[in-house]
C-alpha cells in the first residue's frame, strides 16, 4: 500500500483523536455543558475561517447568521455559571480547530 494512501487515514486519527483529547482536557478545567457548546460552534466557526482564509465570500444573510449563532451561545453560556478559566476554553477551541482543519483542507468538498 502506498504511503499517500495511508495519509488520509492517519490525518482521520489525528484529527479524531486530537480533537477529543482536546475535549476531554477541557472539561477538567471548565464545565462540560460549557465545553460542548464551544465544541459545537464548529458549524458557525467554518464560516468564519472559511470567510477569512477567503474560501468563500459572506453574504449580509451569513453575517447575520453568525451573529445569531454566537450570540445564542454567549446567552446559554450566560446563566451564572460560565467560568472564564483560559486554559480551558483554550483546549475547547483547540478541539474546534482540529475539527476545522480537517474540514477545511477539503477544498473540494466546500467549491
Amino acid at each position: 500500500m502506498p504511503i499517500l494512501a495511508k495519509i488520509p487515514a492517519l490525518a482521520c486519527a489525528i484529527g479524531l483523536s486530537g480533537s477529543n483529547g482536546f475535549h476531554i482536557l477541557a472539561t477538567h478545567s471548565i464545565p462540560a455543558a460549557q465545553a460542548n457548546l464551544i465544541s459545537y460552534l464548529w458549524p458557525v466557526m467554518i464560516v468564519v475561517f472559511g470567510a477569512m482564509l477567503r474560501l468563500f465570500r459572506l453574504r449580509p444573510r451569513q453575517v447575520v447568521g453568525l451573529v445569531l449563532g454566537f450570540a445564542g451561545a454567549v446567552i446559554l453560556m450566560g446563566d451564572g455559571r460560565l467560568s472564564m478559566s483560559p486554559t480551558g476554553i483554550g483546549l475547547a477551541v483547540g478541539a474546534v480547530v482540529i475539527v476545522l482543519a480537517g474540514l477545511l483542507s477539503r477544498t473540494d468538498i466546500i467549491r
